[in-house]
């Protein structure tokens, strides 16, 4: 008998050893590795870009923010600045060709877009965390939790640009044809969503190292991110190469319910382009939470 109760015993030991190395585990990796998102905003998306920072608030109170300033006026990085949790990044563009900056300063909406992909280049040189990034334009309606997991085993998540969202509809063929990757007219190949992608953090991940860094290369040549014909109405720039170098690489992009099981709740995030108080259901508890001091804290 007291053989079986010191047996018992030291399996009950054991057992609390294995758990508590496991939480031990756990929080090493949550602190050393945990999610970031990455915004972006020029000065006529700050509004929206209040409400997402609402939003990560109530949901996601503790998770750092870094905003970039892809062209806010004075005043309104003063103000993004005293928001809780945001850390302000200014993209420095005039590194790059001379071309880039000067389409950017004469306002084409393409190239701005196209100002993600440094910022997924850039930032892994800087923070080890794994990172989502998110337009100003979306909000998130729950806690990450599902989407942290989902990085941490795939090492990237995307999802479609809408249900039927296909690459032969949204990348120009001179992108395709400069990454020999031929005429994708009728393959049935998803498109990324230009609003919502996470990468695995680092910079020796199978993601950085065969998407975000060739992404890089593609966004400094002119003949790659935009090839002569190309235009908002039959290619998306960032979104186009992303897409075109997942396929390239074999890593899948899937369309429909599989991914999300709706583009309005996408594991936690609202894809809707600035429209989301029409469709959150929670819209009024981030306004409520935004004047009472829960969301965006502004100090004057």
């Amino acid at each position: 008998m007291i053989k079986y109760l010191i047996i018992l015993i030291i399996f009950n030991i054991l057992g609390l050893i294995t758990f508590v190395m496991n939480r031990i585990e756990i929080n090493k990796y949550t602190i050393q590795n945990d999610l970031v998102i990455v915004t972006g905003a020029c000065k006529n998306y700050v509004d929206n870009l209040e409400k997402l920072i609402g939003s990560i608030h109530y949901h996601e109170p503790d998770i750092d923010i870094y905003v970039y300033d892809f062209g806010m006026t004075p005043e309104q990085v003063k103000k993004v600045k005293t928001f809780k949790n945001v850390i302000y990044k200014n993209l420095d563009i005039s590194k790059y060709p001379e071309w880039i900056p000067k389409r950017i300063k004469n306002g084409d909406r393409g190239m701005k877009a196209a100002l993600k992909v440094p910022v997924l280049y850039e930032l892994p040189n800087e923070i080890p965390n794994d990172i989502v990034w998110l337009d100003a334009g979306n909000q998130i309606g729950d806690n990450l939790i599902q989407l942290r997991q989902l990085i941490r085993e795939k090492g990237y998540f995307t999802t479609c640009m809408r249900y039927d969202g296909h690459m032969k509809d949204y990348t120009h063929q001179g992108m395709l044809d400069y990454l020999n990757l031929g005429d994708y007219k009728d393959k049935n190949v998803g498109h990324v969503s230009p609003g919502l992608f996470g990468i695995q953090g680092g910079t020796k991940s199978e993601v950085y190292q065969k998407i975000i860094k060739p992404a890089m290369e593609c966004t400094l040549k002119k003949e790659c991110i935009d090839p002569p014909g190309a235009s908002l109405k039959n290619h998306r720039y960032d979104a186009s190469i992303l897409s075109a170098l997942l396929e390239k690489n074999n890593m899948n992009i899937r369309c429909g319910s599989d991914m999300c099981n709706n583009y309005f709740d996408c594991h936690g995030i609202t894809i809707c382009n600035g429209n989301c108080p029409q469709i959150m259901k929670d819209s009024g508890d981030y306004t409520i939470q935004f004047q009472r001091g829960g969301g965006p804290t502004y100090t004057a």
